[in-house]
């Protein structure tokens, strides 16, 4: 055997040579993933299950997640074929591990990141080499990711080793600029994204930073001005078409505008008129926040639904922009369950509307036909155009109580095709497929026991959480974000409507049997009534 061969995995490439552009790739994602892998496993080779598991830190889903893209680089690297289709099912492979790994290592990688806490375990350093070859390929989140990893290594570099300092700064001041940097093309190879970033640091430092503006900015302000410039940026972001067009549909796009506020105010606009502005253009989407803050905030709310939320954010680890899968929060009335809902929307950063299930007897919430005089859209495309973004949540209030006849069509069998395909629900108002992938569901329930003998297959498509009930201990938080909603709805701030007293909060414990949060707001609205009839007139 010769030396240093792949078998061995002698000479494999580390994060921090890597950042200082010292082994380039000059092969494919997939051999350098081998490299890297042999680094850390030598015995994916030819040794046994537990020596592996060994060799990968004792962690299974590490193990298992390592053994999974041994054999996705090997399929890549032993194509004889298509070269371009394994190099780009490969990529899809790593992106693939991105999520996975972040939800492994989500609670733990973001304390060590924060405290730095000693040097990265084989977990760690694997992450980090994901990050950096998918910067490679062109992800934005993983390019914004490498600035912080380069940052972290160059304050411990040592002699000869600015170049880490060049990356992280090239990193931070151009990740977000794509025309810097060379595009990646199945087959093409690497496209030296590291060493692009230590030139543009270095260039930054020296005062020789380029300001040339490129060719196709030119040829687009010479085109249609800085709008085009604005939708080229956007549309490298996270994204989405949710309508391609409305010019199959009758009429023009102004059609109607000159009869609003008319005497057929009613028929003033028509379905192309309402959504030609929205058509052929990508919505964006929200980025995942800072979910060690986003849990900080929701526990501090719920402290007894903390399972809850813990397992809704570990699901968006990795991901590059906010989707939850679908999600059924069962638990007895007044326990915060809609409540809880919202507040994910809202510290998530998504628009959110709640629709109360109980009674619906109809299949509107799928829109309706134009041949009507009422005809509209479906209520998640309406609630996106309102928004004016491709993601937000929709709070399904109470589902089991929705009627169960289908004389109108019913309301539960039209979210189980709203669920199915997401990415192509035909819109019988715009008369066309729309995607409505972005649009994250949340269900509340009191009880399942007649969902699931009648819609078993719509519970099926839910994550299912168990709402516990707020217990005593809980009441101290309860009531500061019973007071903050007040406040909100009344237009206060804290001068005006102050957080309950001592005394005041004694006297809603006294009062507390239990289980609602209902009744909390009902003692808080009670003491706050009891304030405003003591204040002074003037």
């Amino acid at each position: 055997m010769r030396k240093n061969s792949p078998r061995d995995g002698a000479g494999a490439p580390c994060v921090r040579d890597l950042l200082l552009g010292k082994l380039p790739l000059r092969n494919s994602h997939a051999r350098h993933i081998q490299a890297v892998i042999l680094s850390i496993c030598p015995a994916i080779f030819d040794g046994g299950r537990e020596i592996m598991l060994a060799q990968c830190g004792g962690s299974p889903p590490f193990f298992e997640l390592v053994r999974g893209l041994w054999r996705a680089a090997n399929t890549c690297l032993n194509n004889k074929g298509d070269r371009i289709a394994a190099e780009t099912r490969f990529a899809s492979d790593l992106f693939e591990a991105r999520g996975i790994l972040g939800r492994i290592t989500y609670v733990h990688t973001a304390i060590d990141r924060d405290l730095d806490l000693g040097p990265d375990g084989p977990e760690e350093e694997f992450f980090d080499t994901v990050r950096l070859l998918l910067a490679d390929l062109g992800d934005r989140e993983a390019r914004a990711e490498t600035a912080d990893l380069a940052w972290r290594h160059a304050r411990l570099r040592g002699r000869g080793e600015d170049d880490l300092l060049y990356c992280a700064v090239g990193a931070s001041l151009h990740a977000d600029e794509p025309w810097r940097f060379q595009e990646w093309r199945p087959g093409g190879g690497p496209t030296g994204f590291v060493r692009d970033c230590i030139e543009f640091g270095r260039a930054a430092f020296t005062g020789t930073l380029p300001q040339a503006e490129p060719e196709w900015a030119k040829e687009a302000k010479a085109k249609a001005g800085l709008k085009a410039i604005e939708a080229a940026r956007t549309s490298s972001g996270p994204s989405l078409l949710v309508l391609a067009t409305t010019d199959h549909l009758p009429g023009t796009a102004k059609a109607g505008e000159d009869r609003i506020g008319g005497s057929n105010a009613t028929n003033a606009t028509t379905a192309r008129s309402e959504y030609a502005p929205f058509a052929g253009r990508r919505w964006p989407l929200v980025r995942v926040p800072d979910l060690a803050r986003a849990r900080e905030i929701l526990v501090g709310e719920f402290p007894y639904a903390a399972d809850v939320v813990d397992a809704v954010l570990r699901d968006l680890a990795g991901r590059p922009h906010v989707h939850l899968r679908p999600i059924l929060i069962v638990g007895p009335p007044g326990s915060g369950k809609s409540r809880l809902a919202r507040r994910l929307a809202e510290v998530l950063g998504l628009g959110w509307q709640i629709i109360s299930c109980g009674g619906v007897s109809d299949s509107s919430l799928n829109g309706t036909s134009r041949q009507w005089g009422t005809g509209r859209a479906s209520v998640p495309l309406q609630l996106l155009k309102r928004l004016g973004m491709a993601c937000a949540v929709i709070v399904l209030d109470e589902i089991e109580k929705a009627a169960s006849g289908r004389q109108n069509g019913s309301m539960l069998d039209g979210l189980l095709t709203l669920t199915a395909d997401p990415q192509s629900f035909f819109d019988p108002y715009v008369e066309h497929p729309v995607d409505l992938s972005g649009i994250s569901w949340i269900a509340t329930a009191n009880e399942l026991t007649s969902l699931r003998k009648d819609h078993g297959a719509l519970v099926d498509r839910f994550r299912i959480f168990s709402m516990p009930s707020p217990r005593r201990e809980d009441l101290p938080v309860l009531v500061r974000g019973i007071m903050a909603e007040i406040r909100s709805e009344r237009g206060l701030d804290e001068r005006w409507l102050p957080d309950l007293d001592g005394d005041e909060e004694a006297l809603i414990e006294q009062h507390f049997d239990g289980g609602s949060v209902r009744r909390v707001r009902r003692l808080c609205e009670t003491i706050v009534a009891g304030r405003d009839g003591l204040a002074p007139r003037h």
